[in-house]
């Protein structure tokens, strides 16, 4: 598989993140899909067969735990990675803890760089495509 059949999801309300994340991903060749909330990336999830997932965990609105649980729920099998700076008493390292308790593959605390994120692209894509080679062997 090509890093142009992988298609990535990301979702951000920080506009800024969520397109410098959409451009080093394309940049290296991957299809993207930005979306500033969770509301807006189920909704995507739910219509696009995608190979991953990014998702801020704190948003407006439904917020990125429930985005996550939902999408988890919808398709176990790809790989989530969620990302978070903390908010308010919440620390980053307590929010991704709670992210990875309801599902979340993996895990970036904000701030990153973007050899760290794309390592933790490579990784659990190329995860993800080894267990989908083991099931169809």
């Amino acid at each position: 598989m090509s890093n142009e059949d992988k298609n990535i999801l990301i979702i951000d309300d920080d506009v800024m993140v969520a397109d410098l994340l959409g451009v080093l991903l394309s940049d290296r060749g991957y299809q993207t899909r930005v979306v500033n909330s969770a509301e807006a990336g189920i909704r995507e999830f739910s219509q696009t067969r995608f190979n991953l997932v990014l998702c801020d965990i704190f948003m407006e609105g439904m917020g990125g735990l429930d985005g996550i649980t939902k999408m988890r729920a919808s398709r176990a099998e790809v790989p989530i990675i969620a990302m978070s700076a903390g908010y308010n008493d919440m620390t980053a390292d307590k929010a991704l803890k709670a992210a990875k308790m309801i599902g979340a593959s993996g895990v970036l605390a904000k701030p990153f760089d973007a050899k760290q994120m794309l390592s933790a692209v490579d990784v659990f894509l190329n995860k993800a495509a080894s267990e989908q080679d083991e099931e169809q062997s």
